[in-house]
């Protein structure tokens, strides 16, 4: 079992100036953790800010290497240990798979994966080497589960996420490691991910898959998330299963028979 109250923790979330990464930091936060945040957005974050106790602020890109190791260059002079990472900022961008455009993968890719591996690299060596115990959770979808079309560069990366945090998982619990590691898998959830941080991020309309189909998937998540689950409720699972040492971290239990017929067909293939 991992005591997530255990005094002097401190919690790293990127992602953290609004949606499922505010509440993350709130939560910590009240459980004692000092945090660390980190997003683009300068305005959300001092929101979050003022509503933790004791926090760290970065406005960086995480998917921005050397960003992220002068965050960690940050920490070390005011002797930071971090033993608890959120992975969680992630964009949305939607389309087919052959006519989303390069800059638009690289964009979604360097946000959704790369934005994990660069906090890894520079943080998990150190967080192996204390006796402290730690938790690394990162933040994928249920399109990192099952699979629907016109959302190719979403799904990509979110099914990335599963298999990099399973991976990894693996590795860690192989060499009886001090740190754990979840995946948070949630439908739809009240955030800014559809709309809001389009302009942040220097997303046109002109350089997004006008096809109709990809911008009726856009409409029906946009208005999903605005009446989603609140961010809170799933903080508040996310702590709930680190306490347990829980892998999958689920907050929609409505797409459990989508996943039954998805991985079924996957069944059927193999035993044919």
């Amino acid at each position: 079992m991992v005591d997530t109250s255990a005094p002097n923790s401190v919690s790293l979330i990127t992602g953290a100036a609004s949606g499922i990464g505010r509440h993350l930091a709130i939560h910590a936060s009240n459980l004692g953790h000092d945090v660390v945040l980190i997003d683009l957005d300068a305005n959300g974050l001092d929101e979050t800010k003022k509503l933790c106790s004791k926090a760290e602020t970065f406005c960086i890109d995480v998917g921005n290497y050397k960003q992220m190791v002068e965050v960690k260059e940050a920490l070390d002079k005011k002797n930071i240990n971090v033993n608890y990472l959120f992975n969680n900022a992630g964009i949305f961008i939607e389309g087919r798979s052959w006519k989303t455009s390069h800059e638009m993968w690289n964009k979604i890719i360097s946000t959704n994966l790369l934005g994990i591996t660069n906090v890894l690299n520079v943080f998990l060596d150190q967080m192996l080497k204390t006796d402290t115990k730690g938790h690394i959770v990162n933040t994928a979808s249920m399109a990192g589960v099952i699979v629907g079309g016109f959302l190719a560069p979403y799904t990509a990366t979110k099914h990335a996420v599963v298999g990099l945090s399973r991976s990894l998982y693996e590795e860690l619990k192989e060499t009886n490691s001090n740190i754990g590691v979840s995946v948070l898998c949630p439908g739809v959830v009240q955030s800014q991910i559809i709309e809001n941080e389009r302009p942040l991020l220097e997303i046109n309309q002109d350089d997004l898959d006008e096809d109709e189909n990809a911008k009726l998937m856009k409409t029906i998540l946009s208005e999903g998330v605005r009446n989603g689950l609140e961010p809170s409720v799933v903080a508040e699972r996310v702590f709930e299963a680190i306490d347990k040492e829980e892998f999958w971290i689920f907050t929609h239990q409505e797409f459990a028979d989508t996943y039954k017929e998805y991985s079924q067909e996957i069944l059927d293939s193999m035993n044919s």
